[in-house]
């Protein structure tokens, strides 16, 4: 541990810090109370400014060895781009909600290479609500699109990344099928 690489890590640090209070004050934190909070009290919408200042402090934090989880800031981070994609293609305000829970459950998925627990995960803690329509019909996909990623070779020798990016899709996509 030399001293350039405390002096940088606390420099990232720093700045990560700087640019949440200055630039991004609603993207601190954890992001998971903030994405039930925007759920329920702004139909769903997250700014596009909060997704990308959750994004750069995330990345500024995480660089500078900070010991803390990726899973909260990721949740964050999807259900801002899921909330983004129904805005922008001016979609009702069940479906943008939709896209959010779907983002959060993308989230989980990558982050833990659980696609039908990131699904029950967004049920019970963004939605709240373990008897929402799209359960059945969302397990049953997530599950369906795993077997057809499974088959193909281009996935088979990815490793891990693919993995993650194979779980992340497989959720996203099932769910916005079903809209």
């Amino acid at each position: 541990f030399s001293p350039t690489t405390f002096l940088f890590s606390g420099a990232l640090l720093l700045l990560s810090a700087y640019l949440t209070y200055r630039f991004f004050p609603q993207s601190g934190g954890s992001g998971i109370p903030g994405v039930r909070i925007s759920l329920v009290v702004f139909q769903g919408k997250i700014s596009l400014k909060n997704t990308f200042g959750k994004f750069i402090t995330t990345l500024l934090s995480l660089s500078s060895g900070i010991p803390l989880g990726l899973e909260g800031p990721l949740v964050t981070i999807s259900a801002g781009i899921g909330s983004f994609f129904g805005e922008f293609f001016s979609m009702p305000t069940k479906k943008v909600k939709s896209l959010l829970a779907v983002g959060s459950a993308s989230g989980i998925a990558a982050a833990f290479n659980t696609p039908i627990s990131a699904v029950i995960f967004a049920l019970e803690e963004i939605i709240g609500d373990m008897g929402y329509p799209f359960l059945a019909s969302n397990i049953v996909d997530t599950e369906w699109e795993e077997q057809v990623f499974e088959s193909t070779a281009f996935f088979e020798k990815g490793g891990p990344f693919m993995f993650r990016m194979r779980a992340n899709c497989s959720v996203f996509m099932a769910t916005v099928l079903k809209i």
